[in-house]
């Protein structure tokens, strides 16, 4: 699982696309929207593949399973896998819902 300062990092990153930032089950939620259209949500508590971050790519507010990055959640990510992903995330091309 992360740390607080690992959450503290990912939570300041973005924080103009920033959506939520929620402490639940054990852990915590941050969601982003950006511009392209696409999201992402980054996921730590009691029920992510073992307590361990995972990260969803979203468009339009739901799920993303069509992308370059992942047809999937990503489970067990570090926190330089989540920031990678997440800057991948912020450089997929424009979709409609983002023009």
């Amino acid at each position: 699982m992360l740390s607080e300062v690992d959450h503290a990092y990912l939570a300041g990153l973005y924080p103009d696309y920033r959506t939520a930032d929620i402490i639940r089950d054990g852990g915590w939620v941050i969601q982003w929207d950006f511009p392209n259209g696409y999201g992402a949500s980054i996921a730590c508590h009691d029920g992510t593949y073992g307590q361990e971050p995972e990260l969803l790519v979203t468009r339009g507010g739901t799920g993303c399973y069509d992308t370059p990055i992942t047809r999937d959640v990503l489970p067990y990510l570090t926190l330089i896998e989540a920031v990678e992903t997440l800057i991948k995330v912020r450089g997929l091309p424009i979709t409609d819902e983002g023009e």
